[in-house]
């Protein structure tokens, strides 16, 4: 019995499933004719209305079975999951989506942090992120005497620079995640 992985609505490929099933699927809405499937195995992604009956469609070369990967549909089952041709590697999408730094964060950090370097530990910028935070943490207990004030004044002079240079910083650090994943 031929078998047959469809995207779903979240552009991943679901199944395999009987032909029937696909059938099955179409009268109630979920797939629709101009759905994508692929039969089990093969690599030439068509239209659900192209495929009429399961012996209409030509043999097919067989999917490295490297490019397989397991994925769950639901808490109790797994179905297989392939990348679909023309729509991205899923699997590298969601790793990039996950670890992304937003923008929005890195300047919530440097409004509450700033002067502790939150922004930049949250970037990667460890070690001058520790020198803002020593500085900020040194100074303020000789304020008293007001000499703190001037490490004070530097590392907010130094905070209200970052904030000029923090959108290019986020877009480096996700630009090298692109690279390192290989989108």
């Amino acid at each position: 019995m031929q078998r047959y992985y469809y995207v779903d609505a979240s552009n991943q490929a679901t199944g395999p499933l009987p032909y029937s099933e696909l059938v099955h699927l179409q009268s109630v809405g979920q797939i629709l004719p101009e759905t994508f499937v692929v039969e089990e195995g093969g690599t030439e992604w068509k239209p659900f209305s192209s495929i009429t009956t399961p012996q209409a469609l030509p043999p097919v070369p067989s999917m490295a079975s490297s490019a397989m990967t397991l994925a769950a549909n639901s808490p109790t089952s797994a179905a297989a999951v392939m990348p679909v041709q023309g729509r991205g590697d899923v699997r590298a999408m969601l790793q990039y989506d996950a670890n992304k730094k937003s923008l929005g964060v890195t300047y919530f950090l440097w409004f509450c942090l700033g002067l502790f370097g939150g922004h930049r530990f949250y970037l990667g910028r460890w070690i001058t992120g520790l020198v803002m935070m020593f500085t900020t943490l040194i100074s303020i207990p000789f304020c008293i005497a007001l000499v703190g004030y001037v490490g004070l004044f530097f590392v907010a002079f130094w905070a209200f620079i970052d904030a000029f240079r923090i959108p290019g910083w986020v877009r480096s650090k996700n630009n090298a995640l692109i690279a390192a994943i290989g989108i």
